[in-house]
């Protein structure tokens, strides 16, 4: 069986509850991998919190967005634009393969030591981390619904943009960029409809390497788990943090007084953050402003202040 982080039953318990789709796919993995496979539920590193992440230290690693989406609700534009329609006004919405892409991005650009440099050098590097995304409640059938349309729309005007070459040559210019264009479009769609899950599809997960290869060294895999696994989060959460000497110490607030501290992530700047935040309340009994960049990171931050002083009123913007 593979191996959780949290365990399933710490994952239910957590302050921000999974979703039905969620657990589902959790004990799926569970039970379906061996266990050199370790299964990172919503892990937060630096602002990002994907929903399921798996690593084996030979094979690379899986990112999965979960969504527990009414699939009769959304449909796609053709510019692969998600749209849902809650009432009279449909809206657009950032596509759940975006969100699992920018995680993939960071990974590389933001997040895990070295892992850009090594991905310049050798293109398929970029390749060890692969994304998916599940629809708990989707079937093939609704997936088909949402893409096929598209897929037979380009391929018509695939064969229109032929026809119109033969019957002119001097046509070529305007082909080619028709077909340069159409050709990203099929991509766009084609493999995001392969990167679709529903509960019928899960056997099909697979990670990016599929024997032992060089490219996911032990140093990769190093790093990867010291980012997804860090002391602070699975094992104190929700609880009154214990700091290390450095940390109390840096903890102290006193007026007028400046500190830029720099750790990696899991260290623990979070938590010493928070410490900070609440003896600077205690010290002047006024509010406390904390600036963060993006919601994620600061509900993060909230719950690492209410675990050191769970009555202090606290409010996320």
């Amino acid at each position: 069986m593979a191996v959780l982080f949290p365990d399933l039953e710490a994952a239910k318990a957590a302050k921000q509850k999974p979703t039905e789709g969620e657990v589902f796919l959790l004990e799926f993995l569970e039970t379906h991998f061996d266990d050199q496979v370790e299964v990172y539920f919503q892990p937060c590193f630096n602002g990002d919190r994907p929903d399921i992440v798996l690593m084996s230290p030979t094979m690379g690693v899986i990112i999965i967005e979960v969504k527990d989406w009414n699939l009769d609700l959304y449909s796609i534009d053709t510019n692969n634009r998600w749209v849902v329609s809650l009432s009279d006004r449909p809206k657009q919405i950032k596509s759940p393969f975006q969100q699992a892409y920018r995680y993939k991005k960071n990974f590389f650009e933001i997040h895990v030591n070295g892992l850009l440099e090594k991905s310049l050098k050798n293109e398929k590097f970029f390749r060890l981390i692969k994304t998916y995304v599940y629809f708990h409640n989707g079937s093939k059938v609704d997936l088909e619904r949402l893409y096929q349309p598209h897929l037979d729309r380009l391929h018509e005007q695939a064969r229109e943009n032929e026809q119109r070459l033969k019957a002119n040559p001097d046509y070529f210019d305007s082909y080619e960029k028709s077909r340069k264009w159409i050709e990203r479009g099929k991509f766009r769609f084609e493999r995001d409809l392969a990167l679709s899950l529903h509960r019928d599809k899960l056997k099909k997960i697979a990670f990016p390497i599929a024997a032992k290869g060089s490219l996911f060294e032990e140093s990769v895999y190093t790093e990867f788990k010291r980012l997804l696994n860090p002391p602070y989060h699975y094992a104190s959460e929700g609880k009154p943090p214990s700091y290390s000497d450095k940390q109390a110490k840096l903890i102290q607030s006193e007026s007028k007084a400046r500190a830029k501290i720099c750790g990696l992530a899991g260290s623990g700047k979070t938590v010493v953050l928070a410490g900070r935040a609440v003896n600077a309340h205690k010290r002047h009994g006024g509010r406390v402003l904390v600036l963060t960049f993006n919601i994620t990171l600061g509900s993060y931050i909230h719950d690492k202040i209410s675990a050191v002083k769970r009555r202090l009123s606290l409010v996320c913007l």
